[in-house]
């Protein structure tokens, strides 16, 4: 008889940039990932849409990814 994991799906939600964001500030508010340090992960998560994590502009949607 062959089991499976059955593991709930994340939960992907997005975040708007507005004006003054760096990926360190969003990464640190506690809707996100509440440490600053965990900036690469929308980085890697994002980088589709991100070509250089320095240059994130208002309105740029960004996924947010729960870590596993």
């Amino acid at each position: 008889m062959l089991f499976r994991s059955l593991k709930q799906p994340s939960t992907v939600s997005t975040y708007v940039v507005q004006r003054g964001d760096t990926l360190n500030s969003i990464a640190a508010q506690p809707t996100v990932y509440n440490d600053a340090k965990k900036w690469t992960l929308l980085y890697e998560n994002n980088r589709d849409a991100l070509d250089n994590p320095m240059a994130i502009y208002p309105g740029q949607v960004l996924k947010v990814i729960p870590e596993n």
